[in-house]
Formats: C-alpha cells, sequence, structure tokens
C-alpha cells in the first residue's frame, strides 16, 4: 500500500513538474516573439529617421536660388551634410520665398519676419539648426535627422527633452511634447488658447489620420513635412555637373577642399615615409563623392584609414576614399560618377579633417602599384 501511494505521488509530481515546464516554455517562446517585433518595429521607426540621405527632390526654383546661401553658411559651421534639410525646411517655412524665407526672425529673437533680407534669414536659420545638431550631439541622437528637423520648429531644447525623457523621435512623441510640454508653457506667457485644437488638413496630417493640432504650440507634423522633401537612397540627383573634370575621366571628389598633403615620400620621425595618397582639407561633414563609375568593394572602418571606402572601375583600378565621418555607399553598391559616397571626417590617424584619397592600378592597394591621384585630378603635379 506504502509504494502505491509512493508511485501515485511520484506520478502526481512529474505532472505538476512537466505542466509547469511546458508553460514556462510556452511564456519564453511568446516573451522571444514579442521581442522579436518590437525590434522589428524599432528597427524600422529608425530606418525611417536615418536612412541614407541623397539629396532633395521637389524643391521649388525659389529655393534652389538660395541654395549657393545655404551652403556657404553650412560650410562656415562645418556642416555641409546637413544642407539637405536646411533646404527641405525653407520649402515648408516660405517656398523660398520672402525676406525670410528661413523664418528664423523668432529664434534670433526678433517678431515674426523681423529679418529684413534673405541672407540675414538663412545665416540665423543655419545658426538655430546648428545649436539643435549640437543639443543632438550631447543626446547622443546625432543621427536621428527627424528629431533634429523637428527641434528647428520646437526649438533647440527637443532632443535634450527626448533624452530627458528616455524617448526616441515619432509623430506620436512629438505630439506629446506639443501637448503637454509646450502648451503649458505657451499658457503662461500669456497665450490662453495654446493647447486647443484646431483643423489641420494637409496630404500629411491625412495619411497620419490626426487632422488637428495644438494652438500656439509647435507643429508635431514637421519633421513628416520637411522630409517629403528629402531624397533617400538613389533618389537624389548626382552632382557630376558641380565637380571640377580631371583626366581619364575622373572628377574631384569635393567640392570645397584644399590640398593639404600630396602623394610621395616624406620625411617622417626622421626617415623617409610613403604618403600613399593626396590629402584634401575640408570642412568636417563635407560632401564626398564617387571620382568614377563603379562598384563598392569595401565599406567599413580601419585603424589608420578610419572610416573608407574602396570603389572599383572599369578596367581594374580602385579608389579609396579615408578618414570619413560617415559612410554612405555601402559593399556591392553600383555608384555613379558624382554619386555621394560618404562625408568628410578625422576618423583612424588623422590630425584634422581631411579626405585622404589613393589610386590604384588594381585592387591590391600595394604600395607598388599605387599612382598618384594629382596629375589625373588636376593634370599638374
Amino acid at each position: 500500500m506504502k509504494e502505491y501511494l509512493k508511485r501515485r505521488l511520484k506520478k502526481k509530481i512529474i505532472v505538476f513538474v512537466l505542466s509547469n515546464l511546458l508553460w514556462v516554455l510556452g511564456m519564453a517562446v511568446v516573451i522571444v516573439v514579442m521581442s522579436s517585433m518590437f525590434m522589428a518595429f524599432q528597427s524600422s521607426e529608425e530606418s525611417v529617421s536615418s536612412g541614407v540621405v541623397s539629396g532633395n527632390k521637389n524643391l521649388a526654383p525659389e529655393v534652389l536660388a538660395h541654395k549657393s546661401t545655404v551652403e556657404k553658411y553650412a560650410s562656415e559651421k562645418g556642416i555641409s551634410s546637413e544642407v539637405p534639410f536646411l533646404l527641405a525646411i525653407m520649402m515648408v517655412e516660405s517656398g523660398g520665398k520672402g525676406l525670410d524665407p528661413m523664418q528664423s526672425s523668432e529664434s534670433a529673437g526678433l517678431d515674426p519676419n523681423g529679418i529684413s533680407g534673405p541672407e540675414l534669414s538663412i545665416k540665423q536659420g543655419v545658426a538655430h539648426y546648428y545649436q539643435t545638431l549640437q543639443n543632438a550631439k550631447k543626446a547622443g541622437m546625432a543621427d536621428d535627422k527627424k528629431a533634429i528637423v523637428q527641434g528647428y520648429n520646437y526649438g533647440s531644447y527637443y532632443p535634450l527633452w527626448l533624452q530627458q525623457n528616455a524617448k526616441r523621435h515619432s509623430v506620436d512623441v512629438a505630439e506629446m511634447y506639443s501637448r503637454d510640454y509646450m502648451a503649458p508653457i505657451q499658457r503662461a506667457n500669456g497665450f490662453p488658447s495654446a493647447g486647443t485644437k484646431y483643423n489641420y488638413v494637409n496630404a500629411v496630417s491625412q495619411k497620419d489620420g490626426r487632422t488637428y493640432l495644438y494652438r500656439d504650440s509647435g507643429n508635431f507634423f514637421y519633421a513628416e513635412l520637411c522630409f517629403q522633401y528629402i531624397a533617400e537612397g538613389s533618389e537624389g540627383t548626382d552632382a557630376t555637373g558641380d565637380l571640377q573634370a580631371g583626366m581619364d575621366g575622373f572628377v574631384v571628389p569635393l567640392k570645397n577642399y584644399t590640398i593639404s598633403s600630396p602623394f610621395g615620400y616624406r620625411i617622417l620621425n626622421g626617415a623617409p615615409d610613403l604618403h600613399r595618397g593626396l590629402d584634401m582639407a575640408a570642412n568636417e561633414g563635407e560632401p564626398i563623392y564617387a571620382s568614377k563609375a563603379g562598384t563598392v568593394t569595401i565599406s567599413t572602418t580601419h585603424k589608420s584609414w578610419g572610416n573608407y571606402i574602396v570603389i572599383q572601375h572599369e578596367g581594374g583600378a580602385v579608389t579609396l576614399y579615408a578618414h570619413q565621418s560617415r559612410l554612405v555607399a555601402t559593399v556591392g553598391r553600383q555608384v555613379k560618377q558624382g554619386e555621394l559616397i560618404g562625408y568628410v571626417g578625422n576618423t583612424g590617424d588623422s590630425f584634422g579633417a581631411h579626405l585622404h584619397l589613393e589610386m590604384c592600378k588594381n585592387s591590391s592597394l600595394s604600395s607598388d602599384m599605387l599612382i598618384d591621384p594629382q596629375p589625373i585630378l588636376f593634370g599638374k603635379n
């Protein structure tokens, strides 16, 4: 009898353990699936915000007329790579029209349209964007371009608010900022109707399903409006027509630069040392373009070259672009001449922002097969 009871008890224990084990395993599967779905959703959301930007699209002629001025002040701030976003902002703010095309008067502490000319407007607009970008860097979200663009409308504090509240930019979060943060401040500052809803109907709001904004509390669709004019991936036009032509079908890969160190042997630490390429000093963030059409064979990081890209051209020759701040072109990509491939930086064994450009007769990149880029690009030694 005792043995029978023992067997019954043992059986019950085994059944209990197995049933609980199955429940635990089932819950683990559910958690893994939900985590995967969340990560996929998060990745999808972030890819929209930090995708590869290749230029602009659908800009009005009035905006394009101001492009050189935007490039001038962006270059002065060392943010040439931000020009597409600045032009998109101008498109949303004014379509390039009027004396204050960047609508930057209020960011300078003036009344709306208080700036007296387009150049002053652009200078102040670039400065305001630059401050927002700096705050985004402090907040660890320099690549979240939608957060930075939204900050042009909300104020440069927006990226810091995101960090302090453990948020990432989205339309939902932007609405929260407008309703719960900006509106109370505006009411305290003498705008009693701030935060009340009003109708706001356009293609962007209709697609989203929220056809309203909060009065005197910014536009939580602002980044979405601007990104209508941003070209990602292969949408952007190349810069071939703006680049200086060289020999053998190559073009100079930068628009704004100063040659800082030529190819060849130089004395380094008291001994001859081969400088493998041509150094072209430029502002950090200056766009780098493919010197010739080809296939990207390397896009990675190296101890000496920093972030670098290698492009193989028809006939076997290759070009190498080193010390980039950010790589755009990926391995296997077929790039056109003049297509954006990255941005000037100071990564790797580098002292000051510049592009180190190498040319080689083949993909070996061995020193005895290197070519001096200067005669090819400029027709002189």
